[in-house]
């Protein structure tokens, strides 16, 4: 799932959306993200992340000594938290540990710091919840990539916060199996969420991107567009459609489309998934 944080890069160019004012006030209005379900999702992502560490450790001296005491629960909102130190005076004279702390929160205008700590944040500003990585390194060890393991853990962040978007990317095969060597072929769907009209950009090779786990996956429309104008106004709940088809695949296997939609919402691009088998 990496490809839902590396997305932006395979874009050039992130285009605006533009919202009535009217619209903006009324969808953006206060929300309580911060909810049940949030925190569920929070408390799943940390459970993740811990496990990837967990099998990771043997491989790592500076993890040698992680174990469920790393795994505690911030008094505060209930949600885990991931807080471990390993200390090895031979390594360091000063005595200072090999440390790191990741939390989730709520996203506030002032991102917490921790003293003699680096600082990593991911931001997740739709549903306005943060995840923090603080680390201090041992200097001559070969680290474990924490950031990594974190990114790969926070996607079903990614995907909770698709939810509260103006408008949903839907991607639709034309049936759930393939054969090999035979082209793919589905629809793509950008719904209105709203009562309100709303201004998007038209679907074409210049605002649809496209991945096969992780991999950029070249695709054609196989229909001419709706429309010759470059962006149209999508009335309230009314949806805009395009067919497409995909490269074919010479093996058998379950793979996951991407379409990634160029028409960013608060600095986020939207984009839909679904899953096809390829058979013999």
């Amino acid at each position: 799932m990496r490809v839902l944080f590396n997305r932006v890069g395979i874009m050039k160019k992130v285009l605006a959306l533009v919202l009535g004012g009217v619209l903006v006030s009324q969808f953006c209005q206060a929300q309580d993200f911060w909810d049940k379900k949030t925190q569920d999702i929070c408390q799943k992502v940390i459970v993740a992340i811990y496990d990837e560490i967990l099998q990771t450790s043997p491989q790592y001296l500076e993890l040698s000594e992680f174990n469920e005491k790393a795994l505690t629960v911030d008094p505060g909102d209930g949600v885990y938290q991931i807080s471990y130190q390993y200390r090895d005076l031979r390594i360091h004279r000063d005595n200072r540990p090999y440390e790191f702390f990741i939390e989730i929160g709520p996203l506030q205008d002032n991102l917490p710091s921790r003293l003699g700590f680096e600082a990593k944040h991911y931001k997740f500003p739709i549903i306005a919840v943060r995840a923090s990585l603080f680390i201090h390194r041992y200097r001559r060890l070969h680290h474990y990539d924490l950031d990594e393991a974190v990114s790969r853990a926070l996607s079903p962040l990614s995907i909770h916060q698709q939810e509260y978007f103006p408008f949903a990317v839907i991607l639709k095969p034309i049936k759930d199996t393939f054969k090999v060597r035979e082209r793919i072929e589905f629809e793509v769907i950008v719904k209105n969420k709203t009562n309100q009209n709303l201004k998007i950009k038209n679907l074409g090779e210049k605002t649809l991107f496209f991945t096969i786990n992780g991999e950029e996956w070249g695709t054609k429309p196989s229909q001419a567009s709706r429309t010759s104008r470059e962006e149209y106004i999508l009335a309230p709940y009314d949806s805009l459609s395009r067919s497409f088809k995909g490269n074919s695949f010479n093996s058998p296997g379950q793979v996951e489309i991407v379409c990634t939609y160029n028409l960013a919402y608060k600095g986020i691009l939207p984009f839909g998934r679904a899953k096809i088998k390829i058979e013999e």
